[in-house]
C-alpha cells in the first residue's frame, strides 16, 4: 500500500476525482481500490483486536475465579 495514497504524482488528479458517481462507482479507479484496501485492512485489524480483548478478558476472569476457589478451600 502506498503511503498517503496512490495520487502522488498522478497525471489525472483534479478537483472531485476522489468522489463517487451517481451509480456509486469511484471516479478514480486507483483511489477506489485504495479505499477498498483500507476498509479491508481496518476490518481485519478490528477483528484481531476484538479476539485479543476477548482472550485477555477470559484469562483474567478465569484467574479471578480460580483464586476465589482457592481462598474458599475448593483447591
Amino acid at each position: 500500500m502506498t503511503e498517503g495514497g496512490p495520487c502522488k504524482d498522478c497525471e489525472m488528479r483534479c478537483v472531485g476525482c476522489h468522489g463517487k458517481d451517481r451509480d456509486g462507482a469511484w471516479r478514480c479507479r486507483k483511489w477506489g481500490d485504495y479505499q477498498d484496501t483500507l476498509a479491508e485492512e481496518q476490518q481485519r485489524t478490528s477483528q484481531e483486536r476484538l479476539a485479543a480483548i476477548v482472550g485477555r478478558d477470559y484469562t483474567r476472569e478465569s484467574r479471578i475465579r480460580f483464586s476465589r476457589k482457592k481462598v474458599n478451600g475448593h483447591y
